[in-house]
């Protein structure tokens, strides 16, 4: 669940060895990956290849990954499984002065049957509200031994002016059951957008929440 907030490390080292390899990030990942492989972890659902490629393909597609960006705008992408869940999540993005601006996030999701799209949607987004809230203003800062933050009421969370403009899409499947939705998009948004920042700016960020002094380009 929330322990999947570190796969942003995950995500970035992948995107760090496409550029090392001199290769798009997005055609990298497809190159690890064999349509039809099945591997298991541990879980009591193997991990799907061709269902990862799938949302990647989905998302890249409505996301127009790859099309010609203007200085200091960038793409990032991150993917992950969820359970027997899966979701990629592509985000552009804009720094100007050392400030970031999120334009779009494109989401694409195979959750096996959705039951409820409109329902389904809003909780992805919630998601990404609260992974984009851990990237700006998470943390939970010590003083003198104890937590500065006492309760939810001094915490900030993302507000609505805030958010970027959201796109969600649901691979075209033949499931015929629903499968969990719960926490599918919350540990993408981090890593997208510090892939994107990357993209735009060519700097690496390792640690959240981002300082506003790491903006300095």
């Amino acid at each position: 669940g929330v322990v999947g907030h570190g796969r942003f490390y995950g995500e970035c080292f992948i995107d760090e060895i496409a550029v090392d390899l001199k290769m798009d990030p997005y055609q990298f990942r497809l190159s690890l990956l064999k349509k039809g492989r099945d591997v298991f972890v541990g879980d009591p659902y193997p991990v799907s290849s061709t269902r990862i490629i799938n949302v990647l393909q989905l998302a890249a597609e409505k996301a127009e990954w790859g099309k010609k960006l203007e200085p200091g705008r960038g793409m990032g992408m991150a993917v992950c499984p969820y359970g027997n869940s899966y979701c990629a999540v592509i985000a552009e993005i804009t720094v100007t002065g050392g400030k970031l601006v999120i334009n779009k996030i494109t989401i694409g999701v195979d959750c096996g049957k959705v039951i409820n799209p409109s329902g389904a949607r809003n909780q992805i987004e919630g998601g990404i509200v609260w992974s984009l809230t851990a990237l700006l203003y998470g943390g939970y800062p010590i003083k003198n031994g104890r937590a500065v933050q006492t309760n939810f009421h001094e915490n900030k969370i993302l507000r609505m002016d805030e958010c970027p403009r959201m796109e969600v899409y649901f691979v075209d499947n033949q499931d015929e059951r629903p499968w969990g939705i719960g926490e599918i998009s919350s540990p993408l948004g981090v890593p997208a957008v510090l892939n994107a920042i990357f993209a735009a700016t060519g700097k690496r960020i390792r640690k959240v929440p981002i300082l506003e002094e790491l903006f300095e380009v």
